[in-house]
Order: C-alpha cells, then structure tokens, then sequence
C-alpha cells in the first residue's frame, strides 16, 4: 500500500471519529424546570411529585416534589446529542380511597428547548358531598326544587370549561343524596325554588378540597 493511500485512510478514519464524537456532544450542568397548576383551583399545585425521564436503552428515572406555588426543578442533568438518549417529563396518575389525581405525560423535551419552563395542568377531585333537607321537611307539588352545582373552570388555558351536576327533590326519596369523585375547588350552588307558591332563587357556595367530605344543607 502507498504512504498516498495510506494517509487518505487515516484522514478518513480521523474525520469518521470525529463526526462520531459530534453525534453524542454533551451539554453538561442543565437545569430543567418548570411549574405544575391546579386545574381545578388555577393555583400552582404543591407536593406533586415530578419524573425527569432519561431514555437510552432502558428508562432511568430522577424525580423532585413541587414547591408550596407548584414550582419544580433539575439541576445538574447532562444532555447527550445522540439520537440514542430522549428526554421527557411525566407526572402519574394516582388513585386513593379519598381521591383521584389525574396525572400527565411522559411528555418527551426537544434537546433544543431543554431549558425551557415547562407548564403542566393536572388535576385532583373530592370525596363525596352529602345534601341534607331540614328534619320532617315534606315537599308536595308543586312545591319544589333544584340544587345546580357548578365549578368553573375561567382561565385563559381553559376557558369556560365547567363541571356541572343537579340534586332534585326526588333524589332524597332514597335517602339523602350523594354528589362525590368530582374535580375539587370552589363549586358555585343555585338554588332555584318554589315554595308555598312563591318562586325564590338562592346563590351559595362551598369549597371541596382535595380528598374533602363535607356536608351541605339545602336552604328550603
């Protein structure tokens, strides 16, 4: 073989390996953060527990807890260019006897925007709401009632979204009535009734926190 052939297969191998180490550059020292807000209140959701997931071969796993605002971060997180590595970050859904957490994700990160402040929406509901009539009430046509519950949902990332749900007259005649595993916050009640003749609507409200039972007593 010729020295001139020679160096042309070195020159080869050396630009072979360089355009290999270009493949897998590594950014080190990356801190990746972000925020987690409660759907259901519009405040940053606190001591929710964020994953960082590496992706190459198999998954490895870093995890963080929200702050007291919803606030979470990664520090120190070293970023390979290789096609080989993805990132994502994920939030798991959870299911206890009191309640639901309803997570989100894995949501993969382009290595571009790594950066970048991350904003997730997740959301939680309340146990059960129990509606009570006063003792020895007795509602005869054409007296009657109808409870609306309503919690809103007015932000500008999700506008005008409501929940909605209705307690009536007939639903005490096996008991009293049950409204629960809805999501948790501030549910606006009307009271729209008829009593003795006499049509009245009545405003109200009560705040069902994550996991909450409570009782509400219809105003009749």
């Amino acid at each position: 073989m010729t020295h001139k052939k020679l160096n042309s297969l070195l020159i080869i191998a050396v630009l072979l390996l360089l355009n290999a180490c270009q493949k897998d550059d590594i950014t080190t020292n990356v801190t990746v953060k972000g925020n987690v807000r409660n759907n259901c209140t519009g405040k940053g959701f606190a001591n929710v527990e964020v994953q960082f997931l590496i992706k190459q071969g198999g998954v490895n796993t870093i995890l963080t807890t929200t702050d007291a605002n919803g606030n979470f971060s990664f520090s120190g997180i070293d970023i390979h260019s290789s096609s080989k590595y993805s990132y994502a970050l994920n939030i798991e859904t959870h299911s206890y006897y009191d309640y639901n957490f309803y997570g989100i994700g894995p949501i993969e990160i382009d290595k571009n925007q790594i950066t970048n402040f991350n904003q997730f929406g997740v959301s939680a509901s309340f146990k059960l709401c129990t509606f009570y009539l006063p003792t020895g009430t007795l509602i005869t046509p054409p007296d009657t009632f109808t409870v609306k519950l309503e919690q809103r949902i007015l932000h500008s990332y999700e506008p005008n979204r409501i929940w909605a749900g209705n307690v009536t007259p007939g639903s005490f005649l096996t008991g009293n009535p049950n409204f629960g595993n809805y999501p948790m916050g501030l549910w606006h009640i009307t009271l729209d009734k008829t009593k003795g003749g006499v049509h009245s609507i009545v405003y109200d409200s009560i705040y069902l926190d994550m996991g909450a039972t409570a009782n509400y007593n219809v105003p009749w």
